[in-house]
């Protein structure tokens, strides 16, 4: 049995956190998101936003190298786990699963990215 926190206002290393009521609208929400940017939709903002720097990073491309970290660095993946990535892409074939010896479960949800995938499938 795992050992519990001594702070009761965080949860135990073994407490699996409360399920959200409304899952299907979070993932729609997150689903259309990653839609929008890969058809490249724009989309309005106030010019205050747009003339920050942080914005301007997005619209080049260089936002995601900057504030992203690979998962791997943050949480190894150990023998046996299982994890899952929704909005996975190609991303089973580009990590090295058999090396860390888990189990990978991806669910790409982008309506958009499933169509681009199974169009390089039918070539």
């Amino acid at each position: 049995m795992g050992r519990k926190s001594q702070d009761s206002s965080h949860p135990s290393d073994y407490e699996l956190p409360k399920a959200h009521e409304d899952w299907p609208a979070l993932t729609a929400a997150v689903a259309k998101r990653y839609n929008r940017e890969y058809q490249r939709e724009s989309f309005d903002l106030p010019p205050e936003v747009e003339a920050m720097p942080v914005f301007q990073d997005w619209a080049a491309g260089r936002l995601q190298a900057r504030i992203a970290s690979p998962f791997w660095e943050l949480a190894t993946p150990k023998k046996n786990q299982h994890w899952l990535d929704l909005g996975c892409g190609l991303s089973f074939l580009i990590y090295p699963w058999r090396e860390w010896d888990a189990f990978f479960h991806g669910q790409e949800i982008s309506s958009v990215a499933q169509e681009a995938l199974k169009v390089e499938d039918r070539n």
